[in-house]
């Protein structure tokens, strides 16, 4: 308290009129903090400037980011006072991330973008499965590359087999998707 005394330049006793103790400003700033993660994930998925694959990567790459931020080991905090509230932040954060993807799988089928065999709930939940698994890879010395690398080129795989040739066509000009050299 002493720290964020001094950092904001108020007196301790001004936070302690506001919050009852350290718990109760660390459930408040963690509760902020995923306001303003679940604000960026729904402004992108809201983004009409933006198409179905560039919406899905960009949603994919920050959702993982952020929650694979919130819930690593290392930081400590399940020896913390803190665990409770940061799992629940990354319950709410899951939860918004499923429904972001969904509704953008969802539209994109609408769109003729899926194949027709694909059934788009399902493929909202195959992406959903990619990103906690990955999400939870602790070990990454011995990967060949990095998390979020993987998750992108599981992604780009993925999309290869779903896409209708409508949609393969718009994974030919996604920005994020479309990797050096791997084509549809």
């Amino acid at each position: 308290m002493e720290i964020l005394a001094d950092w904001t330049g108020v007196s301790r006793k001004t936070i302690y009129n506001h919050f009852s103790g350290k718990a109760e400003l660390m459930a408040e700033a963690i509760a902020t903090g995923m306001e303003r993660i679940i604000r960026g994930l729904t402004d992108i998925a809201e983004n009409t400037g933006l198409g179905f694959l560039d919406k899905l990567d960009l949603i994919v790459e920050r959702g993982f980011r952020e929650t694979r931020r919130l819930w690593t080991p290392e930081r400590g905090y399940t020896r913390s006072g803190l665990s409770m509230e940061i799992f629940r932040g990354a319950g709410q954060l899951n939860a918004h991330l499923a429904q972001l993807i969904q509704q953008i799988v969802s539209e994109a089928s609408t769109k003729g973008l899926l194949a027709s065999h694909i059934e788009p709930q399902l493929f909202a939940e195959v992406i959903l499965n990619m990103v906690r698994g990955i999400r939870c890879i602790h070990d990454t010395d011995s990967m060949v590359a990095a998390p979020l690398e993987l998750l992108k080129e599981s992604l780009r795989i993925c999309l290869v087999g779903a896409l209708s040739p409508l949609g393969a066509e718009t994974l030919a000009t996604s920005r994020i998707l479309a990797t050096e050299g791997a084509t549809p």
